[in-house]
């Protein structure tokens, strides 16, 4: 947090409007400019006031919450902005919206003062016990009790700050965040540009960005009055207004057709010229039975597609509805793929497991996806994208160059971008290449490279292995088109020598979808080693498990605390070594406690903390599956004792309840002790966590075993 002068947050503000007339003055309306003219003729109080209000969420204030000890009568301020227009008093006609946007606890508090409160729950969450605060009572007798005022001039206040941002922002908090030290801009050096070249094409970019912003919000009276609008939208005038636009159209489209209204969904997908409007349109129209007109749409689209996925969904449709063709190509592609086992434990995270696999083996791996070739673009074309001659950005808060986003950066950078390619495909000036840009990005907030994702010598490798051909025509390809090529990219990045692979991972139920499709197609055209990996889970009696059993002082990891700890290793039904100790809570133990584990405040009292014990607990369990019955409880306790050391807990972990209902179904109690009871497991001490601990063992014995047919799923 950085030590700012009193009127830093007005200042600033004052500095963004001059910085929005001069660089964006030509979109600027009279409204904007009123607003501006009336701001600046303001009283400096008055306006810190404002800009206090400005740089908050929300359009509700009282005075209490303008408090600052550098604004004087804060009341005097407020009726002043009253007076000129800025800020109104709270009126019957707000009330449904101020509940909604006050907090729970202000909700709970109109509710309770109410002389016949409706029922509710404090347990509700804010939205429902707003609505039925709204719905209680006149709005009049709603009213809050401390005198409240309304932001005004929302509208100007909302497209200044859209050009100023590139984003729909309701107020100008991420001024105040940059300010605070809490978001990272890049440095303006005076190089800004426009936006946009008229005030028409600004308000309509601003309008599809609002109409964008309230679909995600799900704000549906603003929704629906956009579709029973549509015939007045304003017409778009740059490209980049036209896919905010058709986005916007994919979205009600969909929106539409959720509901069942395929006739509204086709009217609004009819007006987009996206190949997401574009391919629901033909399915929609395919299942209506209009063959005729969807292989004639088909045949269009394969012969002038909007983009690559296009084509690809084009053809693949026409030759299974109309060629003959069993299955798409998606479907082919996943089912030619290479199948390897997992351990169960891996089930959420079969991207890590993968690249277990294959580093067990002998390969190096990384996590890849869209950030590597993202990562790699920026790095290659840094001094073009972010260098001192580099332009294309309109204000501080741009993290990525405009030349991307209108797919113009290689017309702009012709000779510069083509030197760089010749430089990549020559090993001896990769190094310096990568190391100076990485050096770069560390200084500069950056939309393509975070130094944390990859080390430069792992980039050097990738660029030098046997796909340095086809890693160049891919960031090419990139150059030539940002937004159609940053994504898709498979998951892990694989050196095997010098020899690179591109791995996308599938687990049992997942598809392969269409950008990762036509991006693996390119790769290969480019001569690159793409391809799917299968994920099937099973159970290795191989794989050393640690079955875990803690104790604690109750049931919630952040109010309670662990007592004991047990830990025993296991590898192919055999245990190898076990762990265990007492831990001080560092707070009494309750009775009930007591009397369900035995484990009394006496015992624990000379025992070490947790502190104390934490890294030897680690080490044995270093390596290792994590295992326990009910899992999640054991883990989430250990996790938040690690938290409170200020360090990670992460393992892969295996639930025995799980495989227990898995491989032995129809028990009547799947509790520790009951299952032990039932398949002959000595438990002598049960909630000590040893003894606890060595009987789950044996349940992973059984498990093992069922799973790979040794044993009858009711024997022992």
């Amino acid at each position: 947090m950085r030590d700012l002068p009193a009127f830093y947050y007005l200042d600033h503000l004052l500095a963004v409007l001059e910085e929005v007339e001069r660089i964006h003055g030509c979109a600027l309306g009279e409204p904007e400019l009123q607003l501006i003219e009336a701001f600046r003729a303001q009283p400096r109080m008055a306006q810190a006031t404002w800009a206090r209000m400005a740089s908050r969420k929300g359009r509700f204030f009282t005075a209490e919450q303008l408090e600052y000890a550098e604004i004087r009568d804060v009341a005097r301020q407020l009726e002043r902005l009253v007076e000129h227009g800025f800020v109104r008093p709270l009126e019957e006609r707000d009330v449904a919206k101020w509940l909604s946007s006050s907090t729970k606890a202000q909700v709970l508090e109109v509710l309770a003062r109410q002389a016949e409160p409706p029922r509710f729950a404090v347990s509700w969450k804010k939205a429902r016990l707003a609505a039925v605060a709204a719905a209680s009572a006149p709005p009049g007798d709603l009213l809050p009790e401390r005198m409240t005022y309304v932001q005004r001039r929302e509208a100007p206040l909302g497209f200044i700050s859209f050009l100023y941002f590139g984003r729909y922002a309701e107020d100008l908090r991420a001024i105040a965040l940059r300010d605070l030290g809490l978001l990272r801009t890049r440095p303006n050096g005076g190089k800004a540009t426009a936006r946009f070249r008229s005030e028409d094409e600004a308000r309509a970019a601003y309008f599809y960005e609002r109409g964008r912003h309230h679909f995600r919000a799900g704000i549906d009276a603003e929704v629906e009055r956009l579709v029973q609008s549509v015939d007045d939208w304003p017409e778009p005038r740059a490209a980049a207004t036209m896919e905010r636009r058709d986005g916007l159209l994919d979205r009600l489209g969909g929106r539409a057709e959720k509901a069942g209204d395929a006739e509204l969904a086709l009217a609004l997908y009819g007006r987009s010229m996206s190949s997401v409007s574009r391919e629901r349109e033909v399915r929609i129209r395919y299942a209506a039975g209009e063959k005729d007109w969807v292989e004639q749409r088909l045949l269009s689209m394969i012969d002038d597609p909007v983009n690559d996925e296009e084509c690809v969904f084009a053809a693949d449709f026409h030759a299974r509805k109309f060629g003959g063709q069993r299955t798409s190509a998606a479907t082919e592609l996943l089912r030619a793929g290479t199948v390897i086992e997992i351990d169960e434990a891996y089930r959420h995270e079969p991207e890590r497991a993968a690249a277990r696999h294959f580093v067990e083996r002998g390969s190096r791996a990384w996590f890849a996806e869209n950030r590597l070739w993202r990562a790699l673009f920026g790095l290659t074309f840094w001094d073009l994208l972010f260098g001192p001659e580099a332009r294309g950005f309109h204000g501080e808060f741009d993290h990525l160059p405009a030349s991307l986003r209108r797919r113009s950066f290689l017309e702009e950078n012709a000779a510069g971008a083509e030197a760089r390619l010749q430089q990549l495909r020559d090993p001896a000036g990769l190094e310096p290449l990568i190391r100076s840009s990485t050096a770069a990005a560390l200084r500069e907030p950056n939309a393509l490279f975070d130094p944390a994702w990859f080390e430069p010598e792992a980039l050097v490798d990738l660029l030098r292995s046997d796909g340095n051909r086809g890693m160049a025509l891919m960031l090419e390809t990139m150059a030539r088109d940002f937004p159609g090529h940053s994504s898709g990219y498979p998951d892990l990045a694989l050196l095997d020598g010098d020899h690179a692979r591109f791995i996308e991972v599938k687990a049992e139920g997942d598809s392969v979808r269409r950008p990762q499709l036509v991006r693996m197609e390119e790769m290969r055209a480019a001569g690159l080693d793409a391809s799917i990996l299968k994920v099937e889970w099973g159970l290795d009696p191989g794989r050393t498990y640690v079955v875990v059993d803690v104790e604690t002082t109750g049931g919630r990891p952040p109010l309670h605390r662990v007592t004991e700890v047990a830990a025993v290793r296991v590898r192919h039904g055999e245990v190898l070594d076990t762990w265990s100790t007492l831990v001080n809570p560092e707070r009494r133990i309750p009775a009930n406690i007591t009397q369900l584990t035995g484990i009394s405040d006496e015992m624990v009292r000379s025992a070490p903390r947790f502190a104390e014990v934490a890294d030897e607990f680690e080490a044995f369990l270093e390596g290792a599956i994590f295992v326990a019955h009910n899992v999640n409880f054991d883990y989430g306790f250990l996790g938040a004792e690690f938290r409170r050391l200020g360090r990670g807990f992460s393992h892969p972990k295996l639930c025995t309840v799980v495989q227990m209902r898995r491989y032995f179904p129809g028990s009547p109690s799947y509790s520790l002790g009951k299952l032990c009871r039932e398949h002959g497991i000595e438990l002598r001490h049960h909630h000590r966590a040893l003894d606890d601990a060595l009987a789950t063992a044996e349940l992973v014995k059984r498990i093992h075993r069922a799973r790979h047919g040794d044993l009858d799923p009711r024997g022992v």
